[in-house]
């Protein structure tokens, strides 16, 4: 049984490479299809790449932010007390 499905496969492996070596427009075609395929993954990988850069950037800025804010009213805080003294 193993033989004869080993045997198909390599009937299945001849026809095909027979038949995109005779007919190079459809190894285009195929070669077409791949890339139309592939490209979509790639921009969909770049794109969760930019989102994540985009994100952990604001999320940065909002840490520095809030810090400074915090820095700034504490610091008024802190002359207001001292003008008084």
């Amino acid at each position: 049984m193993l033989q004869l499905i080993q045997n198909w496969r390599q009937r299945i492996i001849n026809f095909s490479t027979r038949f995109l070596r005779n007919h190079p427009f459809i190894g285009r075609i195929i070669t077409i299809c791949v890339i139309f395929e592939v490209v979509p993954i790639l921009w969909l990988c770049i794109g969760l790449v930019i989102w994540i850069l985009i994100f952990s950037i604001i999320f940065i800025v909002g840490i520095f932010l809030s810090t400074a804010i915090i820095f700034e009213l504490f610091n008024r805080l802190i002359t207001r007390i001292t003008a008084f003294l």
